[in-house]
Protein backbone atom coordinates (compact mmCIF):
# COMPACT_ATOMS: atom_id res chain seq x y z
CA UNK A 1 0.00 0.00 0.00
CA UNK A 2 1.32 3.43 -0.93
CA UNK A 3 1.55 5.79 2.01
CA UNK A 4 1.73 9.55 1.90
CA UNK A 5 4.92 11.35 2.76
CA UNK A 6 5.17 13.91 5.55
CA UNK A 7 3.04 17.00 4.99
CA UNK A 8 4.15 20.61 4.77
CA UNK A 9 2.06 23.29 6.50
CA UNK A 10 0.65 24.41 3.13
CA UNK A 11 -0.30 20.83 2.27
CA UNK A 12 -1.89 20.34 5.69
CA UNK A 13 -4.10 23.40 5.22
CA UNK A 14 -5.04 22.24 1.72
CA UNK A 15 -5.89 18.72 2.96
CA UNK A 16 -8.09 20.10 5.75
CA UNK A 17 -9.88 22.45 3.32
CA UNK A 18 -10.51 19.54 0.93
CA UNK A 19 -12.15 17.50 3.65
CA UNK A 20 -13.70 20.36 5.62
CA UNK A 21 -16.99 18.42 5.66
CA UNK A 22 -15.38 15.79 7.92
CA UNK A 23 -14.31 18.51 10.35
CA UNK A 24 -17.80 20.01 10.37
CA UNK A 25 -19.60 16.68 10.83
CA UNK A 26 -17.38 15.32 13.62
CA UNK A 27 -17.24 18.65 15.47
CA UNK A 28 -21.00 19.07 15.23
CA UNK A 29 -21.49 15.49 16.44
CA UNK A 30 -19.28 16.01 19.52
CA UNK A 31 -21.06 19.27 20.38
CA UNK A 32 -24.47 17.59 19.98
CA UNK A 33 -23.35 14.70 22.19
CA UNK A 34 -22.13 17.16 24.81
CA UNK A 35 -25.44 19.05 24.61
CA UNK A 36 -27.33 15.78 25.05
CA UNK A 37 -25.21 14.97 28.09
CA UNK A 38 -25.90 18.42 29.59
CA UNK A 39 -29.66 18.30 29.06
CA UNK A 40 -30.42 14.63 29.69
CA UNK A 41 -27.63 13.20 31.86
CA UNK A 42 -25.70 15.85 33.78
CA UNK A 43 -27.24 17.25 36.95
CA UNK A 44 -27.03 21.01 37.59
CA UNK A 45 -24.72 22.13 40.39
CA UNK A 46 -25.93 24.92 42.69
CA UNK A 47 -23.95 27.07 45.09
CA UNK A 48 -25.48 28.43 48.34
CA UNK A 49 -23.65 30.94 50.53
CA UNK A 50 -23.82 32.58 53.90
CA UNK A 51 -21.46 35.02 55.66
CA UNK A 52 -20.57 35.16 59.37
CA UNK A 53 -19.00 38.15 61.13
CA UNK A 54 -16.90 37.75 64.29
CA UNK A 55 -16.30 40.25 67.08
CA UNK A 56 -17.88 41.84 70.11
CA UNK A 57 -20.55 44.27 69.05
CA UNK A 58 -22.71 46.65 71.01
CA UNK A 59 -19.95 47.41 73.57
CA UNK A 60 -18.42 50.84 74.11
CA UNK A 61 -14.66 50.57 74.05
CA UNK A 62 -11.81 52.92 73.34
CA UNK A 63 -10.10 52.90 69.97
CA UNK A 64 -7.15 50.82 71.18
CA UNK A 65 -9.42 48.12 72.61
CA UNK A 66 -11.54 48.10 69.46
CA UNK A 67 -8.44 47.70 67.26
CA UNK A 68 -7.18 44.85 69.45
CA UNK A 69 -10.59 43.17 69.16
CA UNK A 70 -10.51 43.41 65.34
CA UNK A 71 -6.98 42.03 65.05
CA UNK A 72 -7.83 39.18 67.42
CA UNK A 73 -10.73 37.97 65.31
CA UNK A 74 -8.86 38.46 62.05
CA UNK A 75 -6.15 36.18 63.38
CA UNK A 76 -8.77 33.67 64.48
CA UNK A 77 -10.40 33.43 61.03
CA UNK A 78 -8.06 30.61 59.96
CA UNK A 79 -8.89 28.71 63.10
CA UNK A 80 -12.61 29.23 62.57
CA UNK A 81 -12.18 28.05 58.95
CA UNK A 82 -10.77 24.75 60.19
CA UNK A 83 -13.70 24.37 62.61
CA UNK A 84 -16.20 24.83 59.75
CA UNK A 85 -14.72 21.90 57.83
CA UNK A 86 -14.20 19.72 60.91
CA UNK A 87 -15.77 16.30 61.27
CA UNK A 88 -17.73 17.47 64.34
CA UNK A 89 -19.50 20.22 62.39
CA UNK A 90 -20.18 17.82 59.51
CA UNK A 91 -21.73 15.25 61.86
CA UNK A 92 -24.01 17.86 63.46
CA UNK A 93 -25.01 19.23 60.06
CA UNK A 94 -25.81 15.69 58.85
CA UNK A 95 -28.16 15.25 61.81
CA UNK A 96 -29.86 18.59 61.14
CA UNK A 97 -30.70 17.66 57.52
CA UNK A 98 -32.04 14.27 58.54
CA UNK A 99 -29.07 12.20 57.41
CA UNK A 100 -29.56 12.97 53.72
CA UNK A 101 -25.77 13.22 53.40
CA UNK A 102 -22.97 11.56 55.35
CA UNK A 103 -20.42 13.73 57.23
CA UNK A 104 -17.79 12.86 54.63
CA UNK A 105 -20.12 13.93 51.78
CA UNK A 106 -20.86 17.20 53.58
CA UNK A 107 -17.16 17.93 54.12
CA UNK A 108 -16.51 17.49 50.39
CA UNK A 109 -19.17 20.08 49.57
CA UNK A 110 -18.04 22.79 52.02
CA UNK A 111 -15.90 25.68 50.86
CA UNK A 112 -14.68 28.30 53.38
CA UNK A 113 -13.35 31.67 52.24
CA UNK A 114 -11.95 34.10 54.85
CA UNK A 115 -12.11 37.65 53.50
CA UNK A 116 -8.73 39.34 53.82
CA UNK A 117 -8.40 42.17 56.34
CA UNK A 118 -11.94 41.64 57.64
CA UNK A 119 -13.70 39.73 60.40
CA UNK A 120 -15.96 38.02 57.86
CA UNK A 121 -15.96 34.35 56.94
CA UNK A 122 -17.92 33.15 53.91
CA UNK A 123 -19.27 29.60 53.92
CA UNK A 124 -20.52 28.04 50.69
CA UNK A 125 -21.78 24.57 49.86
CA UNK A 126 -22.57 22.96 46.52
CA UNK A 127 -25.39 20.62 45.58
CA UNK A 128 -27.62 19.45 42.77
CA UNK A 129 -30.88 20.49 44.46
CA UNK A 130 -31.82 24.04 45.44
CA UNK A 131 -33.77 23.16 48.59
CA UNK A 132 -31.26 20.63 49.88
CA UNK A 133 -28.36 22.99 49.17
CA UNK A 134 -29.99 25.83 51.13
CA UNK A 135 -30.79 23.50 54.03
CA UNK A 136 -27.22 22.24 54.04
CA UNK A 137 -25.59 25.70 54.19
CA UNK A 138 -27.91 26.65 57.05
CA UNK A 139 -27.15 23.41 58.90
CA UNK A 140 -23.39 23.86 58.46
CA UNK A 141 -23.43 27.51 59.62
CA UNK A 142 -25.57 26.69 62.65
CA UNK A 143 -23.45 23.67 63.61
CA UNK A 144 -20.31 25.75 63.23
CA UNK A 145 -21.59 28.55 65.46
CA UNK A 146 -22.56 26.01 68.10
CA UNK A 147 -19.10 24.42 68.03
CA UNK A 148 -17.36 27.81 67.93
CA UNK A 149 -19.25 28.84 71.08
CA UNK A 150 -18.08 25.67 72.83
CA UNK A 151 -14.46 26.13 71.76
CA UNK A 152 -14.34 29.94 72.33
CA UNK A 153 -17.06 30.73 74.94
CA UNK A 154 -16.08 34.39 75.07
CA UNK A 155 -16.13 34.73 71.31
CA UNK A 156 -18.90 36.31 69.38
CA UNK A 157 -20.24 35.30 65.94
CA UNK A 158 -23.28 36.57 64.06
CA UNK A 159 -24.87 35.80 60.69
CA UNK A 160 -24.08 38.66 58.35
CA UNK A 161 -25.89 37.35 55.27
CA UNK A 162 -28.70 34.85 55.48
CA UNK A 163 -28.31 31.62 53.55
CA UNK A 164 -29.15 32.29 49.94
CA UNK A 165 -28.80 30.51 46.59
CA UNK A 166 -26.49 33.01 44.94
CA UNK A 167 -26.19 31.38 41.54
CA UNK A 168 -26.17 28.11 39.69
CA UNK A 169 -22.76 27.01 38.50
CA UNK A 170 -24.45 24.82 35.84
CA UNK A 171 -24.10 27.56 33.19
CA UNK A 172 -20.39 27.87 33.77
CA UNK A 173 -20.00 24.07 33.78
CA UNK A 174 -22.08 23.71 30.62
CA UNK A 175 -19.94 26.29 28.83
CA UNK A 176 -16.82 24.41 29.87
CA UNK A 177 -18.27 21.07 28.70
CA UNK A 178 -19.28 22.53 25.33
CA UNK A 179 -15.88 24.20 24.92
CA UNK A 180 -14.10 20.92 25.64
CA UNK A 181 -16.44 19.10 23.21
CA UNK A 182 -15.73 21.69 20.52
CA UNK A 183 -11.97 21.39 21.06
CA UNK A 184 -12.07 17.57 21.04
CA UNK A 185 -14.28 17.61 17.94
CA UNK A 186 -11.75 19.72 16.02
CA UNK A 187 -8.79 17.61 17.20
CA UNK A 188 -10.53 14.28 16.43
CA UNK A 189 -11.73 15.47 13.01
CA UNK A 190 -8.28 16.78 12.00
CA UNK A 191 -6.76 13.51 13.17
CA UNK A 192 -9.34 11.58 11.15
CA UNK A 193 -8.66 13.68 8.04
CA UNK A 194 -4.92 13.04 8.16
CA UNK A 195 -5.44 9.36 8.97
CA UNK A 196 -7.60 9.01 5.85
CA UNK A 197 -5.04 10.96 3.83
CA UNK A 198 -2.18 8.84 5.15
CA UNK A 199 -3.82 5.59 4.09
CA UNK A 200 -5.18 6.97 0.80
CA UNK A 201 -3.19 5.03 -1.78
CA UNK A 202 -4.55 6.73 -4.91
CA UNK A 203 -2.57 8.94 -7.27
CA UNK A 204 -3.07 12.48 -5.97
CA UNK A 205 -0.55 14.77 -7.62
CA UNK A 206 2.19 15.26 -10.18
CA UNK A 207 4.64 14.26 -7.44
CA UNK A 208 2.98 10.80 -7.26
CA UNK A 209 3.14 10.35 -11.04
CA UNK A 210 6.84 11.19 -11.11
CA UNK A 211 7.53 8.91 -8.16
CA UNK A 212 5.53 5.82 -9.15
CA UNK A 213 5.26 6.00 -12.95
CA UNK A 214 8.36 8.03 -13.81
CA UNK A 215 6.70 9.46 -16.90
CA UNK A 216 6.55 12.92 -18.44
CA UNK A 217 3.56 15.00 -17.36
CA UNK A 218 1.99 16.41 -20.51
CA UNK A 219 -0.69 18.40 -18.75
CA UNK A 220 -2.79 18.83 -15.64
CA UNK A 221 -6.54 19.23 -16.18
CA UNK A 222 -8.69 20.80 -13.43
CA UNK A 223 -11.68 19.06 -11.91
CA UNK A 224 -14.72 20.74 -13.42
CA UNK A 225 -17.89 20.10 -15.34
CA UNK A 226 -16.30 18.08 -18.08
CA UNK A 227 -18.41 19.13 -21.02
CA UNK A 228 -17.88 20.68 -24.41
CA UNK A 229 -17.70 24.25 -23.09
CA UNK A 230 -14.44 24.83 -21.22
CA UNK A 231 -13.81 27.58 -18.67
CA UNK A 232 -10.68 29.70 -19.04
CA UNK A 233 -8.62 27.60 -16.62
CA UNK A 234 -9.54 24.32 -18.32
CA UNK A 235 -8.89 25.83 -21.73
CA UNK A 236 -5.43 26.96 -20.64
CA UNK A 237 -4.75 23.45 -19.33
CA UNK A 238 -5.64 21.85 -22.67
CA UNK A 239 -3.55 24.41 -24.53
CA UNK A 240 -0.56 23.42 -22.41
CA UNK A 241 -1.30 19.75 -23.23
CA UNK A 242 -1.52 20.49 -26.95
CA UNK A 243 1.71 22.53 -26.87
CA UNK A 244 3.60 19.76 -25.12
CA UNK A 245 2.39 17.21 -27.68
CA UNK A 246 3.42 19.58 -30.49
CA UNK A 247 6.93 19.84 -29.01
CA UNK A 248 7.19 16.04 -28.90
CA UNK A 249 5.80 15.73 -32.43
CA UNK A 250 8.41 18.16 -33.80
CA UNK A 251 11.18 15.84 -32.65
CA UNK A 252 9.52 12.66 -33.83
CA UNK A 253 6.66 12.20 -36.29
CA UNK A 254 3.60 11.61 -34.09
CA UNK A 255 0.42 11.60 -36.14
CA UNK A 256 -1.66 8.78 -34.61
CA UNK A 257 -2.20 9.21 -30.85
CA UNK A 258 -4.00 6.76 -28.60
CA UNK A 259 -5.62 8.14 -25.45
CA UNK A 260 -6.24 5.52 -22.78
CA UNK A 261 -6.32 4.91 -19.04
CA UNK A 262 -5.81 2.07 -16.59
CA UNK A 263 -9.47 1.85 -15.61
CA UNK A 264 -12.85 3.55 -15.82
CA UNK A 265 -13.83 7.08 -14.73
CA UNK A 266 -10.42 8.54 -15.51
CA UNK A 267 -11.88 10.97 -18.09
CA UNK A 268 -9.94 9.74 -21.13
CA UNK A 269 -12.79 10.38 -23.58
CA UNK A 270 -13.13 14.00 -22.44
CA UNK A 271 -9.38 14.51 -22.77
CA UNK A 272 -9.34 12.94 -26.25
CA UNK A 273 -12.33 15.02 -27.39
CA UNK A 274 -11.05 18.38 -26.13
CA UNK A 275 -7.56 17.71 -27.47
CA UNK A 276 -9.04 16.89 -30.89
CA UNK A 277 -11.08 20.11 -30.92
CA UNK A 278 -8.05 22.26 -30.06
CA UNK A 279 -5.97 20.62 -32.77
CA UNK A 280 -8.73 21.22 -35.31
CA UNK A 281 -9.13 24.86 -34.21
CA UNK A 282 -5.43 25.45 -34.88
CA UNK A 283 -6.02 24.56 -38.53
CA UNK A 284 -4.89 20.93 -38.40
CA UNK A 285 -7.18 18.38 -40.00
CA UNK A 286 -8.12 16.01 -37.18
CA UNK A 287 -10.25 12.90 -36.81
CA UNK A 288 -11.33 11.44 -33.48
CA UNK A 289 -12.09 7.71 -33.57
CA UNK A 290 -14.01 5.90 -30.84
CA UNK A 291 -12.37 2.48 -30.59
CA UNK A 292 -14.03 1.58 -27.32
CA UNK A 293 -16.50 -0.84 -28.86
CA UNK A 294 -17.69 -2.28 -25.56
CA UNK A 295 -18.63 1.05 -23.98
CA UNK A 296 -18.49 3.93 -26.48
CA UNK A 297 -18.72 7.51 -25.19
CA UNK A 298 -17.48 9.85 -27.93
CA UNK A 299 -20.93 10.23 -29.48
CA UNK A 300 -22.35 11.19 -26.06
CA UNK A 301 -19.77 13.94 -25.62
CA UNK A 302 -20.59 15.50 -29.00
CA UNK A 303 -24.31 14.58 -28.78
CA UNK A 304 -24.17 12.64 -32.04
CA UNK A 305 -25.85 9.50 -33.30
CA UNK A 306 -24.03 6.19 -32.90
CA UNK A 307 -26.19 4.30 -35.39
CA UNK A 308 -23.31 3.96 -37.79
CA UNK A 309 -19.57 4.14 -37.17
CA UNK A 310 -16.26 2.28 -37.04
CA UNK A 311 -17.65 -1.24 -36.65
CA UNK A 312 -19.93 -0.79 -39.68
CA UNK A 313 -16.92 -0.19 -41.92
CA UNK A 314 -15.62 -3.71 -41.19
CA UNK A 315 -18.85 -5.61 -40.55
CA UNK A 316 -21.12 -4.13 -43.25
CA UNK A 317 -18.38 -2.92 -45.62
CA UNK A 318 -19.44 0.72 -45.27
CA UNK A 319 -17.17 3.41 -46.66
CA UNK A 320 -15.34 5.80 -44.33
CA UNK A 321 -16.89 8.86 -45.96
CA UNK A 322 -20.36 7.39 -45.30
CA UNK A 323 -19.70 6.77 -41.60
CA UNK A 324 -17.55 9.71 -40.51
CA UNK A 325 -19.41 12.72 -39.06
CA UNK A 326 -18.55 16.34 -39.67
CA UNK A 327 -18.75 19.10 -37.04
CA UNK A 328 -19.10 22.87 -36.95
CA UNK A 329 -15.32 23.03 -37.22
CA UNK A 330 -14.40 22.18 -40.80
CA UNK A 331 -11.16 20.54 -39.62
CA UNK A 332 -12.73 18.21 -37.03
CA UNK A 333 -14.21 14.83 -37.98
CA UNK A 334 -15.78 12.25 -35.66
CA UNK A 335 -15.93 8.50 -36.25
CA UNK A 336 -18.14 7.00 -33.58
CA UNK A 337 -17.93 3.35 -32.48
CA UNK A 338 -20.99 2.27 -34.45
CA UNK A 339 -22.81 -0.98 -33.80
CA UNK A 340 -21.56 -2.72 -30.68
CA UNK A 341 -19.94 -5.98 -31.71
CA UNK A 342 -19.35 -9.02 -29.53
CA UNK A 343 -15.70 -9.43 -30.48
CA UNK A 344 -14.05 -6.05 -31.21
CA UNK A 345 -10.57 -7.59 -30.99
CA UNK A 346 -11.29 -9.50 -34.20
CA UNK A 347 -11.86 -6.21 -36.03
CA UNK A 348 -8.80 -4.33 -34.81
CA UNK A 349 -6.51 -7.32 -35.45
CA UNK A 350 -7.60 -7.69 -39.08
CA UNK A 351 -5.51 -6.69 -42.09
CA UNK A 352 -8.33 -4.40 -43.18
CA UNK A 353 -7.84 -2.37 -40.01
CA UNK A 354 -4.15 -1.91 -40.79
CA UNK A 355 -4.99 -0.73 -44.31
CA UNK A 356 -7.68 1.53 -42.93
CA UNK A 357 -5.15 3.40 -40.77
CA UNK A 358 -2.66 3.73 -43.59
CA UNK A 359 -5.30 5.46 -45.71
CA UNK A 360 -6.36 7.80 -42.88
CA UNK A 361 -2.77 9.01 -42.46
CA UNK A 362 -2.87 10.34 -46.02
CA UNK A 363 -5.86 12.62 -45.32
CA UNK A 364 -5.42 13.78 -41.71
CA UNK A 365 -2.76 15.69 -39.80
CA UNK A 366 -3.83 14.06 -36.54
CA UNK A 367 -5.68 10.84 -35.75
CA UNK A 368 -6.82 10.65 -32.13
CA UNK A 369 -8.00 7.25 -30.85
CA UNK A 370 -10.20 6.98 -27.80
CA UNK A 371 -9.10 3.52 -26.68
CA UNK A 372 -10.61 1.18 -24.07
CA UNK A 373 -9.07 1.06 -20.56
CA UNK A 374 -5.85 -0.96 -20.41
CA UNK A 375 -7.05 -3.37 -17.73
CA UNK A 376 -10.43 -4.07 -19.35
CA UNK A 377 -9.24 -6.49 -22.01
CA UNK A 378 -6.59 -6.70 -24.72
CA UNK A 379 -8.15 -4.14 -27.10
CA UNK A 380 -5.96 -1.20 -26.02
CA UNK A 381 -2.85 -3.33 -26.18
CA UNK A 382 -3.70 -4.42 -29.73
CA UNK A 383 -4.48 -0.86 -30.82
CA UNK A 384 -1.14 0.36 -29.50
CA UNK A 385 0.68 -1.31 -32.44
CA UNK A 386 -1.02 1.06 -34.91
CA UNK A 387 -0.20 4.33 -33.16
CA UNK A 388 2.80 6.66 -33.04
CA UNK A 389 2.32 7.55 -29.42
CA UNK A 390 0.13 6.95 -26.40
CA UNK A 391 -1.23 9.28 -23.72
CA UNK A 392 -2.10 7.78 -20.34
CA UNK A 393 -4.88 9.64 -18.53
CA UNK A 394 -4.82 9.40 -14.73
CA UNK A 395 -7.58 11.01 -12.66
CA UNK A 396 -6.49 12.42 -9.31
CA UNK A 397 -7.75 10.43 -6.32
CA UNK A 398 -9.60 7.87 -8.41
CA UNK A 399 -7.67 4.61 -8.86
CA UNK A 400 -5.29 2.88 -6.48
CA UNK A 401 -1.63 3.44 -7.33
CA UNK A 402 -1.14 -0.30 -7.88
CA UNK A 403 -3.93 -0.31 -10.49
CA UNK A 404 -2.40 2.59 -12.42
CA UNK A 405 1.01 0.91 -12.31
CA UNK A 406 -0.48 -2.31 -13.72
CA UNK A 407 -1.98 -0.32 -16.59
CA UNK A 408 1.38 1.28 -17.25
CA UNK A 409 3.02 -2.16 -17.28
CA UNK A 410 0.55 -3.29 -19.97
CA UNK A 411 1.73 -0.43 -22.18
CA UNK A 412 5.32 -1.34 -21.41
CA UNK A 413 4.78 -4.85 -22.77
CA UNK A 414 3.46 -3.37 -26.02
CA UNK A 415 6.63 -1.37 -26.60
CA UNK A 416 4.46 1.61 -27.49
CA UNK A 417 5.87 5.14 -27.45
CA UNK A 418 4.38 6.59 -24.27
CA UNK A 419 4.23 10.34 -24.77
CA UNK A 420 3.38 10.98 -21.13
CA UNK A 421 0.63 11.32 -18.57
CA UNK A 422 -2.31 13.69 -18.31
CA UNK A 423 -3.24 14.24 -14.66
CA UNK A 424 -6.97 14.74 -14.89
CA UNK A 425 -9.68 16.02 -12.51
CA UNK A 426 -7.30 17.79 -10.17
CA UNK A 427 -8.94 19.86 -7.44
CA UNK A 428 -8.39 23.47 -8.53
CA UNK A 429 -8.90 24.80 -4.99
CA UNK A 430 -5.18 24.20 -4.53
CA UNK A 431 -3.41 27.55 -5.07
CA UNK A 432 -0.36 25.74 -6.44
CA UNK A 433 -2.44 24.69 -9.42
CA UNK A 434 -3.09 28.30 -10.43
CA UNK A 435 0.57 29.20 -9.90
CA UNK A 436 1.60 26.33 -12.17
CA UNK A 437 -0.44 27.64 -15.09
CA UNK A 438 0.57 31.25 -14.48
CA UNK A 439 4.23 30.25 -14.76
CA UNK A 440 3.49 28.18 -17.89
CA UNK A 441 1.77 31.13 -19.60
CA UNK A 442 4.52 33.54 -18.57
CA UNK A 443 7.15 31.30 -20.19
CA UNK A 444 5.26 31.55 -23.47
Amino acid sequence: MKKSESFTLKEMIYIIKRKIWILLIITLATVLLASGYIFYVAKPVYDARTSIIFGKTGQKTDDQAQYSNIMLYQNLLKTYSEIVTSNVVAQEASIKIGGLLTPAQIQSKIKVIPKDNTQILRISVSGDNTITTLKLVKAVSESFMEQAKIIYPSGNADILDKAELYYSTSKASNTLILSIALFLGVIISIGTIFLIEYFDSTIKSEKDIKKYLRLNILGTIPKAKQNKILDSLSLDAYRVLKSNIKIISSKKDVKVIMVTSAGFKEGKTVVAANLSMLMAQSGEKTVLIDCHQRKPDVHKFFKLSNDIGLSDIFIDNKKFEDTVLTTLDENLYILTAGKICTNPSKIIESNLFVSFFKELKQYFDHIIIDAPPLLMGADAQILSQYVDGCILVVAARNLETETVIKGFEVLGKSNVNILGVVLNKLDISNKDYHKYYKKTKDKK
